[in-house]
């Protein structure tokens, strides 16, 4: 068992390393955007067995795999256009989508509906790895069946004994994660959308609304913070939007503060990263404004201190809340906390697949 630092020095060496363990079939533990996770080939039998083997995982629970790219989805899962747009604003994420399967993996790994567990982790070591390799990974946490995930190396080896321990072939260290819920797991086959398990993001509910105008999107604008107004007195408001450019969240922001009564133009931030408006609204008397797009370190997410900024009676609309990663626990405690995922459907019209986190 070889135990590898990951720094931003070595990290073409470490992903070297981890390139010829997995192409030797053995077993790797290595950081994600949520836990340590446990990685080896995914079409390999033998890979496989030593996986199993190690995790004493019981016969016929699935294990999902990690992929680099959408472009790869279909390889291995059968999805039709309605889940793609859907799947497009959640993944890269700490999202399991369970789909369909067409059998390109080890069947062991696949559930006994015949579908499979997949992830697209937002982690560039898992993004590199995953491209430079011809075959998909395993994506399952670093942990034995039936226990919980780890956030650290020493605290997942104390759990093992000496002959667990040699059934590993290298380990790469990342330090102490961020303190996330493992990936959230939504069932996708079939035209069905259910939560399997809430992580990082709860999510509890969910409806979907097209928009064919600028107006159409403000209004439901309007419509949410309409239905939560309930929450002002207890919970300040949070709506984390997930997207692409130009598909709606500023427009989106700009209907939230029509709502509020603002006389301001709203504008998106992307440059100062937070905009703050004192509104004429009885409910909610701020109005805070985030756009993390050009927030690219844990170090610069942490020192927008958000958790502290978010007022009693006040909404934060945080556009790129995706990157909110490890302050995304902390939050969804103190808030009515709505995830809006944007997709754009062509000329104007824009789908809002909109989820009620716990």
């Amino acid at each position: 068992m070889e135990i590898v630092k990951l720094t931003e020095k070595n990290r073409k060496e470490v992903l070297q390393k981890m390139y010829d363990a997995l192409t030797r079939d053995e077993l790797v533990v290595f950081p994600s955007d949520t836990v340590y996770g446990l990685a080896v080939n995914a079409v390999s039998k033998k890979a496989v067995d030593k996986l199993l083997a190690f995790k004493d995982r019981p016969k016929g629970k699935a294990i999902s795999i990690a992929i680099a790219s959408l472009e790869k989805l279909s390889t291995y899962a059968a999805i039709d256009d309605n889940q793609r747009q859907l799947i497009e604003t959640l993944l890269p994420g700490p999202f399991t989508l369970v789909l369909s399967s067409l059998h390109m993996v080890d069947n062991r790994l696949e559930a006994e509906d015949n579908t499979i567990g997949i992830r697209i982790p937002d982690n560039k070591l898992v993004h590199d790895i995953t491209t430079k390799l011809p075959f998909p990974i395993t994506a399952t946490s670093a942990n034995m069946s039936g226990k919980g995930p780890h956030y650290s190396i020493n605290a997942f080896l104390n759990t093992l004994s000496h002959i667990k321990r040699n059934q590993l072939s290298l380990i790469i260290d990342a330090g102490t994660l961020p303190h996330n819920e493992p990936s959230t797991v939504l069932h996708m086959a079939k035209d069905t959308l259910k939560i399997l398990r809430s992580g990082t993001l709860a999510l509890k509910k969910h409806s979907t609304f097209q928009s064919k105008s600028v107006s159409e999107t403000m209004k439901m604008a309007h419509t949410l913070v309409s239905k939560y107004q309930q929450y002002a007195e207890n919970k300040p408001l949070l709506f984390i939007l997930k997207g692409d450019l130009g598909t709606g969240k500023t427009i989106f922001a700009k209907g939230v503060g029509a709502f509020l009564g603002l006389t301001e133009v709203v504008a998106s931030p992307t440059y100062v990263v937070c905009h703050e408006y004192d509104t004429p609204n009885p409910y909610y008397k701020k109005f805070y404004h985030f756009d993390l797009y050009n927030i690219r370190t844990e170090e610069e997410l942490q020192a927008l201190s958000i958790p502290n900024t978010i007022t009693q009676n006040s909404i934060t609309l945080v556009e790129w809340g995706e990157r909110l990663g490890s302050l995304i626990p902390l939050v969804e405690k103190t808030t009515k906390t709505i995830l809006i995922a944007f997709t754009d459907m062509g000329k104007d019209e824009r789908q809002l697949d909109i989820f009620e986190v716990q």
